[in-house]
């Protein structure tokens, strides 16, 4: 019961489940975005598989925890005045509903496809201010769902922390730094990947940093979306570099990548 109530919170805050686009294109509704192609870059994916990934997808705990460390600190209960205002979950479903007509569909200025083949370009800046809807509503959820967790336990006061773990067994230790031959086995793992930059490729929707090999023969690239384009001043330096990439593996098309957001995030190897 406890899963359920977290997974209802958690997914009545992610603004497109809860609604769905009626239009003559979608007589019968859009599933909530996930027949509304669009394109984020090079990428075809449903409207609202774009709003899930939003938050991340890392299964590592110690990701997550931090993660939520951040969210609290920038939004204290304080600064969410739909803690006070909004208290039952048929406001907060909504709540999410104005928010994804809002934020979602830009009160239907949004284009989009119901055919991948057709799928249109995202607008520049939507991913960016759609995270940070995103990681309100998160904030959000964590304080309504802790009040609810707080309520049924009959606690007085904070939902108390686990004890500290007492399991004695050997763990499995994840290295820091691999190479690029093995991001492959630690998707969704927040890792700092090394090799040499063989090809940088920039495109109107893309750029990509390839690692020890060019386009398809290339074990591993970095990927720069044109929102953050602009905080990278020349990365035609990189090439030729033996070079350190840091952030969350992901999979695309079956080979891995990391998504860099700011040049923090890729250095020379050797350089402090």
């Amino acid at each position: 019961m406890l899963s359920y109530l977290v997974h209802l919170v958690g997914d009545e805050h992610q603004p497109l489940h809860c609604e769905s686009l009626f239009t003559a294109d979608y007589p019968e509704g859009d599933k909530g975005g996930n027949s509304f192609y669009v394109k984020p870059g090079q990428r075809v994916v449903g409207l609202h598989g774009i709003w899930d990934s939003l938050l991340g997808s890392s299964a590592n705990p110690r990701t997550q925890y931090n993660y939520a460390i951040e969210l609290q600190a920038q939004y204290p209960r304080t600064s969410l005045p739909e803690l006070t205002s909004h208290t039952t979950p048929k406001d907060w479903s909504l709540e999410s509903r104005e928010l994804a007509i809002e934020r979602g569909y830009l009160r239907g200025e949004l284009k989009g496809s119901t055919s991948r083949d057709e799928a249109p370009e995202l607008p520049a800046g939507y991913t960016k201010n759609a995270k940070v809807c995103a990681e309100r509503q998160g904030a959000l959820a964590g304080y309504r769902l802790a009040d609810e967790i707080g309520k049924y336990l009959k606690l007085a006061g904070p939902v108390p922390l686990l004890p500290k773990s007492t399991f004695t067994g050997s763990p499995t230790l994840v290295p820091k730094k691999i190479g690029t031959v093995d991001a492959q086995k630690y998707y969704d793992e927040e890792m700092v990947v090394t090799g040499k930059v063989v090809q940088i490729t920039s495109r109107p929707t893309v750029t990509f940093i390839n690692l020890d090999g060019s386009g398809p023969s290339s074990p591993f690239t970095a990927v720069i979306f044109p929102d953050n384009l602009g905080k990278f001043k020349d990365l035609q330096k990189f090439k030729g570099q033996d070079v350190e990439i840091s952030g969350t593996i992901q999979e695309y098309r079956g080979k891995p990548e990391i998504i860099l957001e700011g040049p923090e995030q890729i250095k020379v190897l050797g350089e402090k």
